[in-house]
């Protein structure tokens, strides 16, 4: 895959996916800005010092011991947090999703008050917003921090695969329909496509297609190994974002934000998301903790997925990852266009070279 595929350009067939500030009620952009102010300046809680970290969806501040995350009232791809309900409930799911994977580390949820124009916490004022309250994990126990610094060995890496077949096994059949699971596997396919052809050119056109047309083809020629899958249980409401920056390397592994606000998207066969993470090392030039890490988890589960299978989850999950950096392209910050259209590219080139081993 060559660099120069994806462009940059906002002009897209597809639909804005820029995200968007509402401008009533009490997420107003100036209310923000003031809650913002409010929750980055120490003495708002008693403490030294607070540190800040903003993604696309929230600002997370480190105070002390713990983690506060407060969502970003935006409207954005599938996520809509305009409104005061809509952020309550968003918290409550993420608390409720993540206490299956990371028990001790979410805590719950606080709201955050006004009382006469000041802002506060405590029982007296009208809620204002809601905030997740977690124990903060330390950052060089982070899983990518240590990979980076080459200092996860086999034996870790069998451990956290123990660790997540454990946690898996628990998680019940979430779909009993395998006509329903294939269809959703199309949808799903389609999806991808449609936001990557729409930023592709040249060259980068024509690989989307073959990618997407092996899939297709797999679905076809294969059918009858994704629903096995369906009839054997295996296919939950999983992670579905399992990122080394999400795994955390205490003496008991923590395993924290599951992507929360669309269940659809969590209906997942259960070793593509172990799949997944295999690739993320892979793309971290860690291949080898990552084929460790799937190869525990498949013998911890009792697991006799097909390789074919195994490639085509890899296909799907890199194809995924690459329209997700796409939409990351009309995102401000200072980032800017080419770490994700670099992104998008190391994505597509794991996509399709998990395409030869589909068939």
């Amino acid at each position: 895959m060559r660099a120069g595929i994806i462009r940059s350009s906002r002009r897209s067939d597809s639909k804005d996916r820029r995200p968007r500030y509402t401008r009533s009620g009490s997420t107003r952009v100036e209310d923000i800005a003031a809650k913002i102010a409010f929750l980055r300046r120490p003495e708002s809680w008693g403490a030294t010092t607070v540190d800040v970290v903003q993604t696309h969806l929230a600002y997370v501040f480190l105070v002390g011991a713990e983690a506060y995350k407060l969502k970003r009232p935006v409207h954005y791809h599938d996520v809509d947090y305009t409104t005061l309900r809509s952020r309550k409930v968003a918290c409550e799911r993420e608390v409720e999703l993540n206490r299956r994977f990371a028990r001790d580390v979410y805590r719950g949820i606080v709201p955050l008050r006004s009382r006469d124009g000041a802002l506060g916490f405590g029982d007296e004022g009208t809620i204002v917003d809601w905030l997740v309250r977690m124990r903060r994990l330390p950052a060089d126990r982070m899983l990518d921090r240590r990979l980076a610094a080459g200092t996860v060995d086999a034996g870790t890496a069998a451990r956290l695969g123990r660790h997540l077949a454990d946690l898996y096994r628990r998680l019940a059949p979430a779909e009993r329909d395998a006509d329903a699971h294939l269809a959703r596997l199309h949808r799903v396919i389609a999806g991808d496509q449609s936001v990557l052809q729409a930023h592709c050119d040249g060259v980068g056109a024509r690989t989307v297609e073959r990618i997407r047309d092996a899939q297709r083809e797999f679905l076809v020629r294969h059918r009858s190994l994704v629903a096995a899958r369906v009839h054997e249980g295996r296919i939950v409401e999983g992670h579905c974002d399992l990122r080394p920056e999400h795994i955390c390397l205490e003496d008991d592994l923590s395993i924290i934000d599951c992507l929360e606000w669309d269940g659809d998207l969590r209906v997942v066969d259960a070793v593509a998301d172990i799949v997944f993470l295999a690739l993320e090392c892979e793309r971290m030039g860690a291949k080898p903790i990552g084929d460790t890490i799937l190869a525990a988890w498949l013998a911890g589960a009792h697991d006799g997925a097909d390789p074919r299978l195994l490639a085509f989850y890899a296909s799907l999950q890199a194809s995924a990852r690459a329209k997700v950096a796409v939409w990351h392209l009309d995102d401000p910050g200072p980032a800017g266009p080419d770490k994700w259209i670099g992104r998008a590219g190391e994505y597509l080139r794991l996509a399709d070279r998990a395409c030869t081993a589909m068939q």
